[in-house]
């Protein structure tokens, strides 16, 4: 759906859409139009894949716990987007870019593992 079609009622058909671009974004918070991004709302997803991966096995309780801090990570873009006066989508890749930040300075970011990744950093 394109941001330049009027958009009826709710925002519903853009749930399984994409933004393109960030003035996809930018279009839909100019009408008025709440979009959550994609990659916030799907993460579900992916925390139940990389689930299956940990040593020790599926933990369906600590996915569980996980899944639920996406509620509180969308409310957290929300309150960012309306504070910041900028695009979901603006303040869900903010957002994420920060915590990759404090991931890289944590010491305990790459713990030891049968796959081991290297800091960027590490010569």
């Amino acid at each position: 759906m394109s941001a330049s079609r009027r958009a009826s009622g709710c925002s519903r058909k853009l749930a399984n859409n994409q933004c393109l671009g960030n003035e996809h974004s930018d279009a839909l918070r100019q009408r008025d139009i709440v979009y959550a991004p994609d990659f916030v709302i799907n993460a579900g997803g992916l925390i139940n894949v990389a689930a299956e991966r940990e040593p020790g096995g599926y933990n369906e309780a600590r996915v569980l716990a996980k899944v639920q801090n996406i509620a509180r990570t969308l409310c957290r873009v929300l309150d960012t987007a309306q504070r910041w006066d900028i695009s979901t989508q603006h303040a869900a890749l903010q957002l994420a870019e920060r915590k990759l930040a404090q991931q890289r300075l944590s010491p305990t970011a790459y713990p030891a593992g049968p796959y081991p990744l290297q800091r960027a950093d590490a010569s």
